[in-house]
């Protein structure tokens, strides 16, 4: 008797309706930014508000992403495979040191187009290296996930064995998944700590601290007339 085998093929063409990846990957990008932002604060993440800011959100980044919008177009070209992938890598590179917290300047802030990208390279000022050695860590490991993972798609499996032929193609495919999506959740949280800390370097969070725990302290009287400010004071164990 012969044995079926089936295999996992890519449709000829992506359905009207879905979104491409980008859009998808924009969209999830606004509401982990606004729930970290949230949780930065000590305020309650709240799931129905992260999801209702995400279409302003994405049209805020959609339009701060619009001066990369060049790099979209390199496999447009008639060039080699190599050529334009080694492009791309080259021109994200290069822009990662300046324009890596853009977006989450544009979600936080509300701001789109230039104020972003300005906001950008102004707080990674000192700070470049740093968001260098998250984007290549955490680019390293995607790229990996894919390469180790993506040959799943086309893998085959005898339909005759039932559950077990197909168990090592589910598993491989369900870990995959899950590993590739807890390294784009982790990176994007990961950026939005870093524009806190950029901001905080530069003194800029002093007053919205401020302005957030203000009523969870008790001012007494001989308060009065003097400087409020934020000291953060740091115990050290003996």
């Amino acid at each position: 008797m012969p044995t079926t085998t089936y295999s996992r093929r890519s449709p000829s063409r992506s359905s009207p309706w879905l979104p491409p990846p980008a859009l998808l990957y924009l969209a999830a990008f606004a509401a982990a930014a606004a729930s970290a932002h949230a949780g930065f604060f000590g305020r309650p993440v709240k799931l129905l508000a992260s999801l209702l800011s995400v279409p302003a959100s994405l049209l805020r980044l959609l339009l701060t992403a619009l001066p990369a919008a060049p790099l979209l177009l390199l496999p447009l070209l008639p060039l080699p495979f190599p050529l334009t992938a080694a492009l791309a890598v080259l021109g994200l590179l290069l822009l990662v040191p300046f324009w890596s917290l853009a977006g989450a300047a544009a979600v936080v802030e509300s701001s789109a187009c230039v104020s972003p990208l300005r906001q950008s390279c102004r707080l990674l000022n000192g700070a470049r290296l740093a968001a260098l050695s998250a984007f290549l860590v955490f680019g390293a490991g995607i790229g990996v996930t894919l390469w180790g993972f993506g040959g799943v798609a086309a893998e085959t499996y005898d339909a005759s064995a039932g559950w077990a032929g197909m168990a090592p193609v589910v598993v491989k495919a369900v870990v995959g998944t899950a590993v590739l999506v807890v390294l784009m959740l982790y990176g994007m949280v990961i950026n939005v700590v870093l524009y806190m800390h950029c901001r905080a370097l530069h003194g800029e969070l002093t007053g919205e601290i401020y302005n957030e725990f203000a009523n969870s302290y008790v001012f007494l009287p001989f308060d009065e007339g003097k400087d409020r400010h934020v000291v953060s004071v740091v115990t050290v164990w003996p």
